[in-house]
């Protein structure tokens, strides 16, 4: 697995794990705490989780709340 794939997975199991509505920060929180290695390659991962429908918005607004898009869900 390539560098990107992993912090891509990685950032999706995070997303996963943080429930059913999620913020940014609260992703990059839990990332931080298991993986700081991959902090870097943290905006890559999620652009592409949000062009590829895996990650949508919930909740518009400040902060917005993101879900898992049903058809990734675990």
């Amino acid at each position: 697995m390539n560098f990107p794939d992993e912090a891509k997975d990685c950032v999706m199991a995070t997303c996963r794990s943080a429930g059913a509505q999620f913020s940014v920060i609260s992703v990059i929180q839990k990332l931080s705490a298991s993986r700081p290695d991959l902090l870097h390659e943290f905006p890559d991962a999620w652009d592409r989780l949000v062009r590829e429908r895996k990650v949508r918005i919930s909740r518009a607004g400040e902060p917005c709340l993101y879900e898992v898009s049903q058809g990734d869900v675990g």
